[in-house]
This record gives C-alpha cells, sequence and structure tokens, in this order.
C-alpha cells in the first residue's frame, strides 16, 4: 500500500512538472476549418448518385475565445461560420451553416510552446439553405425527369455533442473535431469531422 502511495505521488508531481498550457488565458483565435459533414456515412454527394467516405464539405471561419478558470482547465466559447456557402448538386441552391459552441477542456500533456489539450461540450447548429427555384432534370432510377426546385430560403437548427483536440504550437492551433448532430436520436444522429487551423491573438498568460 505504500508503494501505491509513494508511486502515486511521484505520477502527480512528474504531471505537475511536465504541464503546461495549451490554451491562452483570455485570448482569441482565428481560423479556417475543413468541416466533412455527415463522414462516415456513405452517403450521395454528386449529380451521380456516387457515395463516399468523407461527408459534403465547407469551409467554415472559426472563431474561439479561451478562458481559464482552473490549473490547466479551460472554457471556450467557439463560433463556426461559412463565408462561402456550399453549392447544392445540380446547382439547385447554397447551403451555409453558423456553429455556436460551449466547451470545457484540460490540457493533457506537453511541455515548452509544444501541447495537446481535449475538449468537449455542447452546441448549436444552424444550417441555411436558399433555394435557387425553377425545373431541374435528374435521374429517377430508370431514366431522367423534371423535378422543381424550391425556392426561397428555410432554415434548420440542431443540437450537436462536440468532442475534439488540438495541438498547439507557439500561436498556431491545430484542431480536430468530432461533431455529432441529433446526439439523442437514434434515427437522425449523424457524424461530422472537422480539421481546422487557427492563430492565436493576445493573451493574459
Amino acid at each position: 500500500m505504500k508503494k501505491f502511495k509513494m508511486l502515486l505521488l511521484v505520477m502527480v508531481q512528474f504531471a505537475a512538472l511536465s504541464s503546461a498550457r495549451a490554451f491562452k488565458d483570455k485570448s482569441i483565435s482565428l481560423g479556417v476549418g475543413y468541416y466533412s459533414q455527415n463522414s462516415l456515412s456513405r452517403i450521395s454527394n454528386s449529380d451521380s448518385g456516387s457515395t463516399g467516405t468523407l461527408g459534403k464539405l465547407f469551409t467554415p471561419l472559426n472563431l474561439r475565445y479561451d478562458y481559464g478558470f482552473a490549473s490547466d482547465w479551460f472554457f471556450s466559447s467557439g463560433l463556426g461560420y461559412t463565408l462561402i456557402p456550399r453549392a447544392m448538386p445540380a446547382s439547385n441552391g447554397q447551403v451555409s451553416f453558423m456553429h455556436l459552441t460551449a466547451l470545457f477542456g484540460k490540457d493533457i500533456f506537453g511541455s515548452g510552446n509544444s501541447v495537446w489539450d481535449l475538449y468537449a461540450g455542447p452546441g448549436i447548429m444552424k444550417y441555411t439553405i436558399k433555394g435557387n427555384g425553377g425545373i431541374v432534370s435528374m435521374s429517377n432510377g430508370t431514366g431522367t425527369a423534371n423535378f422543381a426546385v424550391p425556392g426561397g430560403t428555410s432554415t434548420v437548427q440542431k443540437v450537436t455533442a462536440n468532442l475534439g483536440t488540438s495541438y498547439s504550437v507557439d500561436k498556431s492551433v491545430f484542431s480536430f473535431d468530432i461533431i455529432i448532430e441529433n446526439f439523442m436520436s437514434a434515427k437522425k444522429r449523424t457524424q461530422s469531422l472537422m480539421f481546422g487551423y487557427a492563430y492565436r491573438f493576445g493573451s493574459n498568460f
């Protein structure tokens, strides 16, 4: 029992000595993301109906604010927004989104200016769909047929569960996130991936 306590004490002291902060207290990070919607779901992403492992691609602008509230623990509020909407198949319209997140995280290991962290938390995803209207000719399984394209604008809101990790080197932050939409619904749940790069501005650290 004494040996176990000594080992535990050594491990805690080692962690304390080797810990560093990947986040910067009261800092702002701005960058761009590669957002793959419905990844691994084998859905159609093209006019031909072919499927792929990666989902529908968005390139949002990502903004994040960090606030440290305990040793190596932090809270981050985030905003992702697509300045350039994604075109729908056959040019039927455009899709954009805004994603608000509230994340809690902790630095896990690293030294100096190179540190890894983990974070998780809820979010709200809002999709905006702008239809071009008119008629489009598409495959109906045996040939082609004309379909009406909705016009106007509609929005869809979803609750998300977010889990991610980031690697910081000086002021650069490289991140990888798993974003689950409709987390509580077994039938509507989807998994998306986000790869990101951001540059950190300002800090009280």
